[in-house]
């Protein structure tokens, strides 16, 4: 699956699980604006998968749906009786996912350098991303995501396993 392909999947999933979600708290979308301070019309783009949606945005639909990131993600299939929920300050939820790419990257053996000229994102930009200073936009986290070889539910797993790392420096291209 080609980056379009796959960042617009993820918006579809995400459109899927903001619904499914909220459908199953009995919530309307005017709820969700209200708490969580989305414009009715951001929040059905959103769930519509009519928009990209910023690092921000994905905190506040956490806070609003009272989920964790990771599944506003996952498989729209599964389940919805383990969702969890741990409220977090945007500023703490950007460190976690600053930490945890530092750790995929690590684990990965993939430099900030490395990361760069896969995504094609200029070196501040990925310093100011793992140091938390940047408000990421999904597509970017979808870049990231395929260039590291894993899932964006996996990306959000902050006390998560890491994926197999089994040849994957062979299969980088620069």
């Amino acid at each position: 699956m080609g980056f379009e392909d796959r960042f617009i999947t993820e918006k579809q999933v995400l459109a899927i699980n903001c619904k499914r979600i909220r459908k199953r708290k009995n919530k309307l979308q005017t709820d969700i604006s209200v708490s969580t301070n989305l414009r009715a019309t951001r929040l059905s783009a959103i769930e519509n998968a009519k928009s990209n949606v910023e690092f921000a945005t994905l905190h506040k639909l956490k806070s609003g749906l009272q989920t964790n990131i990771n599944f506003l993600f996952e498989d729209p299939t599964s389940p919805l009786d383990e969702i969890t929920f741990t409220p977090t300050e945007l500023d703490v939820e950007k460190m976690n996912f600053s930490n945890r790419l530092l750790q995929l990257m690590l684990h990965l053996n993939v430099t900030q350098r490395d990361l760069s000229i896969m995504i094609s994102m200029g070196e501040g930009e990925i310093s100011s991303l793992v140091n938390g200073h940047h408000n990421v936009e999904l597509i970017t986290i979808v870049k990231i995501a395929l260039a590291l070889k894993t899932t964006i539910p996996i990306m959000f797993m902050y006390n998560s396993y890491l994926p197999n790392k089994k040849g994957y420096k062979q299969e980088l291209i620069y």
